[in-house]
C-alpha cells in the first residue's frame, strides 16, 4: 500500500515541476526597438516598445511616466525543444538544473523615464537604470 503512496507522490512532483523551463524558454517578450523612441514620439509609440508604465504621475504641462522593460528576454524555441527533450529523457529531473539555468537567462532590466507634454508626445527621455537580471 506504501508504494502506491509514494508512486503517486512522485508522479505529483513531476508533474507539478516539469516544464517550467520549457515554458520559460518558449515564452517571452522581444528586445524594445529602442532607435524609434525619440522626443517628439507619441505615447502609443513609446508603449508599444516598452510596454504600460509601471508609474505615472501629472506634472505642470503633462505626464511622466516610468517604464520597466528588459533586453535579453526574447524567446527560445530550441532552447525550449531541448529542454523538454532533457525532461523526457531524465523524467523531469533535469528541471532542478534547467529552471534555474533558464531564470538566469531572462535578461536584464531597465528603467526608462519619459516626460509627456500635454499633447502626449515625449518631451524628455531618460535611462534611469539598470537593475541586475530579475
Amino acid at each position: 500500500m506504501t508504494h502506491y503512496i509514494v508512486r503517486f507522490l512522485f508522479a505529483a512532483l513531476v508533474l507539478f515541476q516539469s516544464a517550467c523551463s520549457v515554458m520559460a524558454a518558449a515564452t517571452g517578450t522581444p528586445d524594445p526597438d529602442l532607435s524609434k523612441l525619440d522626443t517628439g514620439a507619441p505615447r502609443i509609440l513609446v508603449e508599444s516598445e516598452l510596454g504600460p508604465p509601471v508609474e505615472e504621475s501629472k506634472i505642470p504641462g503633462g505626464t511622466k511616466a516610468l517604464y520597466t522593460y528588459k533586453i535579453g528576454d526574447e524567446p527560445a524555441i530550441g532552447r525550449a525543444f531541448l529542454f523538454l527533450i532533457g525532461d523526457i529523457f531524465t523524467l523531469c529531473l533535469a528541471e532542478y538544473i534547467f529552471f534555474p539555468l533558464e531564470i538566469s537567462n531572462s535578461g536584464n532590466a531597465h528603467d526608462m523615464e519619459v516626460v509627456y507634454g500635454a499633447d502626449d508626445k515625449a518631451r524628455s527621455l531618460r535611462k534611469v537604470s539598470s537593475a541586475p537580471k530579475k
